[in-house]
Formats: structure tokens, sequence, C-alpha cells
């Protein structure tokens, strides 16, 4: 029977990998991104290689195959070609300029059966077998994409992503990863970090041989986990990577280890624990987590032993953090943490070690809630104090009272409480012995298995999830903002409204809703401001009777902006009154752009040809439209009519009349 099991592994490792791979193009031998990097709520499935800002470079066949699917789109991977290789892995090109000469003409024909742009075609083994070098396309920046580049993959047959290096592709990499620091994060209400309740961030000292240490001695009490900011260094290349392999052992035993390997897309999810997302919208760096959630029990990168927490027994601990690169370069951190029983928690005493990153920034005169894995807690920040209230001493919201405690000039802020403290409540007050502030302020206990509506303070604004809305307990709240930042286009028509939580993870989107008061629905849409761009950002809405409402996955500011700028366009080729020749027309192609409102996609562009509508390529990196001619047209007179309308409803027309000749 062992000897059958042994016989089948070795069987399936070897199908895997049953022919030399080839690097899938000339552009370049170095990368950009590597596999398993984080992206917004997934992993990166594959290696980006680098075109060096440029297009055209030739795709070659990694192995004997055949070309199996074919996608095309505005979004997402562009223009995609899926080759199965004879060994039942599948290698994946995106963001593609265009395919051989014989696949384009045979997309274009699906297109246009189609009437759509966007298709995704499969094809049987006998339809296009290639050879291993084989060109079966050409690199480009097509889909959602910031510069030009090739996404490549390999999938192995159960169409789970795989590190392509582990397929034997490779590039030179001496540089080891670099260890910037570490965090101790409590994890439960009465947990402490060196006397704080909140996470405690160090820097850490670089020793020889790429080994890190604190030299203090961490002191820990109840439920704590680690994190660590590591940045992988690949040679001649400026990006910071992420890692291949992170281990953390404890007095000499494996506490816990991650490896990105292999994944299926049902696992995408679980990017959303991989960092810590507190730590890097307060300190606008990547942690990664050395603990599990409970959410992770499936997580195919995580090893099954890796543990939840740091351990609880009193004592000292000895730690090693080991992070890899695939080439086995490696960064390693050192250090010690003691572990105490029952400390003397004064939870007063206790927030004023509050780290500085997380009083900057604060609104004057407003109230901002911090929410973390063990609780939350309030800041009131008054900015220049005026003879209203003089020394801040309680916080409510309605029946319940709790201090507030002066923790610097001018900062004060309440004990940290659990997450389902408050039930629910409409309003809140800042207070001091004689008068009190009112704010306006909602905020409602979320539980995960449960569904919720919470409503502004106005009742203008809304806030609706259905049950698993979110991955643990919380406080959801609406908080209506005084002073924001204005639109560089358009105009704000709605209160402006600021949701929470804005620190932790949305497991699925919540729906907010605007009613329709005072202003017209016409060229509106939701926007939210986009803090790191200090802009605010479109967002798809919808429309009905009373309201406008959309989708959201974070907690942002939100507004109802109306815009009145309609799309331009430019470049028009052919030109209007130009000649050309009949065998010298070979593209028809315009630009479009719309600075605030955006387009979405092929589908805010109309282009027709002599009255005939054509399907053409939206480029959405290059807000280019293209047309390709396989057939030359017809002598005589022809007319091209384009429509472009923006995402809010604006609209622009033109027309370029040409002539061909013989």
């Amino acid at each position: 029977m062992l000897k059958t099991l042994l016989i089948v592994l070795f069987s399936s490792i070897t199908t895997s990998f049953s022919q030399d791979y080839i690097w899938p193009t000339d552009a370049s031998h170095t990368v950009t991104a590597v596999f398993g990097e984080m992206r917004p709520r997934r992993f990166h499935a594959g290696l980006d290689i680098r075109t060096w800002g440029l297009t055209g470079y030739e795709i070659y066949a990694i192995g004997d195959g055949y070309i199996s699917r074919i996608r095309t789109g505005s979004k997402g991977y562009g223009k995609a070609m899926y080759l199965t290789i004879n060994d039942g892995n599948t290698a994946v090109y995106a963001h593609l300029e265009s395919f051989t000469e014989m696949i384009d003409r045979a997309v274009n024909k699906i297109q246009i059966d189609q009437n759509s742009y966007n298709i995704d075609k499969y094809f049987p083994a006998n339809k296009y077998p290639v050879k291993k070098g084989d060109i079966i396309g050409y690199s480009g920046d097509t889909g959602s994409i910031s510069g030009p580049h090739l996404h490549f993959e390999i999938r192995d047959p159960n169409e789970r992503p795989m590190n392509p290096l582990q397929a034997g592709l490779s590039f030179p990499d001496t540089k080891s990863p670099i260890a910037h620091g570490i965090a101790f994060i409590p994890l439960s209400l009465k947990s402490t970090v060196n006397s704080g309740n909140y996470s405690l961030v160090l820097d850490l000292t670089k020793k020889n041989n790429d080994i890190y240490v604190i030299n203090d001695t961490i002191s820990i009490s109840g439920l704590s986990g680690l994190a660590v900011n590591i940045k992988d260094k690949i040679d001649d290349q400026p990006y910071n990577f992420g890692l291949y392999e992170i281990s953390l052992e404890i007095n000499d035993s494996t506490w816990y280890e991650i490896r990105y390997d292999v994944y299926p897309f049902s696992d995408e999810r679980n990017a959303l624990f991989h960092r810590d997302f507190k730590l890097n919208s307060i300190y606008g760096e990547k942690y990664y987590r050395l603990f599990r959630h409970d959410d992770q029990i499936k997580d195919n990168f995580i090893k099954q032993y890796s543990n939840k927490a740091l351990p609880s027994k009193s004592g000292y601990y000895d730690y090693l953090i080991t992070a890899k690169d695939f080439n086995n370069n490696q960064a390693q951190i050192t250090g010690t943490f003691q572990i105490l029983q029952n400390p003397d928690f004064k939870n007063h005493q206790i927030d004023k070690h509050i780290p500085e990153n997380y009083l900057t920034n604060l609104t004057p005169d407003e109230i901002s809630i911090l929410q973390f894995e063990h609780g939350m807690t309030f800041i009131y920040y008054p900015g220049i104090m005026d003879n209203t209230l003089n020394a801040i001493q309680n916080i409510s919201f309605g029946d319940i009272v709790s201090p507030m405690f002066q923790i610097k000039e001018n900062y004060y802020i309440s004990e940290i409480k659990p997450h389902n403290f408050f039930p629910s409540f409409n309003g809140m007050f800042i207070s001091d012995e004689n008068s009190k502030q009112q704010f306006d302020i909602t905020g409602t206990t979320v539980y995960p298995d449960e569904s919720f509506f919470l409503e502004s303070f106005d009742t203008l604004f809304s806030i609706y999830g259905e049950d698993d809305s979110f991955v643990d307990t919380c406080l959801v709240w609406i908080k209506k903002k005084e002073k924001y930042t204005s639109p560089e286009f358009g105009a704000i028509v709605s209160p402006v409204y600021e949701i929470g939580p804005n620190h932790f993870h949305y497991k699925n989107p919540i729906n907010i809703a605007f009613k329709i008061d005072g202003f017209s629905p016409e060229n509106c849409s939701i926007y939210y401001f986009d803090k790191k761009k200090n802009m605010w950002q479109f967002m798809d809405s919808e429309k009905g009777v009373n309201d406008i409402f959309t989708e959201i996955l974070s907690g942002e500011l939100f507004a109802v902006i109306k815009e009145t700028d309609s799309p331009e366009i430019s470049h028009i080729y052919p030109a209007n009154r130009g000649v050309y020749g009949e065998n010298n027309l070979k593209k028809i192609s315009f630009k479009v752009k719309d600075e605030f409102a955006g387009i979405n996609d092929e589908n805010n562009i109309e282009m027709r040809l002599d009255q005939a509508p054509v399907i053409f390529e939206y480029n959405s990196y290059r807000k280019m439209v293209e047309y390709t001619l396989f057939d030359p047209l017809q002598i005589g007179n022809h007319k091209i009519s384009i429509s472009v309308v923006d995402n809010v409803g604006n609209r622009k027309y033109v027309e370029s009349k040409f002539e061909i000749i013989p």
C-alpha cells in the first residue's frame, strides 16, 4: 500500500513538470512582481515580466501543447491567451497587445459573431497546436494595468495558480530580503505589550549576515500576535517584492510557517489576513502577520500546525523569524519576549501608551474612532481650546457614559471598550462639569452572523449589510463631516459622511444609500475620497426613485458629486478630410479622456463606420480606441461617427470624413 502511494505521489509530481519550460518572452529576464504578493483582496497569481515601458515583444510557448482559451476585454487581463501544455499544466499570458495574425483574425470573427469585444472562447486540442518556442503573441498594455508588462502564470491541472519558479523558470537574484520592523499586536481587551494595549511597532538593528535583532526583552500578557515588515529585493531592480517563505520559531520549535507555492482561487479571500490591515492604514507599511485567523483554517499557503497567537504560558521565550525568497536568500530577526500572568492592568494608565501615529492627521473638533483586533477607543482633539469645554471629562452615548483621559496637551481618549460595548446610539456628547457638545454620529454593533441597518443622524444617508458582512464583531458608524476637501471637478451636492469601521476588513460588500434631497440626480454619482491620492474617486452607482446607492468594501468618506463636463475625443485617425491610399489605411483610432467621472469600458463608447457599428478595442491604460481593418476599404468617401458618454451621462459626439483613393 505504501509503495503504491509513493508511486502515485511521484507520478503526480513528475507529471506536473514533464518537460523543461523556456522563458515566455524576449522582452527581458527580469520581473516587477512575483507570485503570492498582495493585491486588493487577492493574491498575485504569477510573475510580472518587465517590458521596459514598451509593447510588441515576442511571446513564446513555454512547452509543447495547444491554445485552449482566448479572452479579450478592456479590464482585468485584457487580451489573454491560455496554453494547455502536454504535461497538464496551463500557461497564462495576459495584457497582450495582439496574438498571431491567424488568431487575431479568428478572434475578430468571434467578436463579430457575438457582437461584443469581450469574449471568452475555449478551443479543442486539435484547433491550434503549438511547439515549444513558437511565437504565440506579443506583449502589450491591455486590461487593468499600470504600465506595459507581461503577466505570466502557470496553473496546475486543477486550475490552481502555482509559483512559476517551481517549474524551473528563474532569474538572477542574489539579494537578501530587508527587515524594516516588527510589531507585537494585542489580541484581547486585557492583553498588554510593554504595559500598553496598542500594537507596539519597533525598529530593528541589523547585525552581520542579514541578521536583525531587538535588544530589549518585550513584556507581554494575554493573547498577542507578531507581524513583520520585510521586503525582498532582486538584483538590478528598484522595486520591493513579496517573500516566498516565512517561519517563526519559538524556543527552537516551529510556531508558524507560510510558503507561497500553490493555491486554489477559492482561497483568494484569505488575502485579507496575510497582512495586517490596521498597521498598513496607520503606518503605511505592509506587515506579514505571523498568526492565523479562525477563517484561515483552509489557507493553502499556511502550514496547518501554525498557531493563532503567541504562547500564553508565563516565562521567557526566544524567537527566530526567517524570511526567504525563492533563491534562498534570507533575513532573520531574533529577540526575546516574556509572558506575564495577571499583570496589574489599569485601563486608564494603559491608554496613555497610544503611539503617536494614531494621533496624526486627526481633524480638530471631531471625535475619531479607533478600532483594533481587541476593542475600540474614542479620541477627541479639540484643536484650540475655547471656553465651551474647559476640561474634558466624559464621552456619552445615550445612557452610556465613559470617562475621557488627557494623554497629551489637547488630546483626550476614552478607555478601550469591547466591540459589543454599544448596542446602538444616535449621537455622541463630549462634556465637562457644566456643559455638553453634541456630535452627529450614529452607530450600531454588528455581529458576523447578523444583518444590520443604520441611518445617519439627519436620516439622509444609510448603510445596510447582510449577515457575513464582517469577519468579526465590530462597531459600524456614520459620522457627518463638516470639513472636507472639495473636488477639482464638479460639485458636492449631498452631505459628506465618514463610514466606519475604516480599519477593519469587510468580508463582503455592504450597501450605502444617499437620499435624493435638494438636488437633481442627473449627472450625479457617489464618490469616495482617496486619502493617498488626496482626490475624490468615482464609484459605480445606481439610482432609485428617491435615492442613489452603491456597494462598498471599506470605510471612507462618501459624497454625491454632480459633474457636467463632457468627455474629450482627440487624435482621430483617419483625420477629417484626409485622403488615403486603399492599401495604406490599416487601423482606425482615436483617444478618449474624461478627467473626473471617467469612462468605464467599451460600453461607454460607440463607433460607426459608414453608419455601421464596429467592434473595436478600448485600451483603458492608453485611453485609446482602435479598430483593425483586416481588409482594405472600398475606394470612395467614408465617415466615422464617434459617441462617448462618461460614467455620469455627459456625452460627446464627433464625425470624421475621409476619402480612399487607388
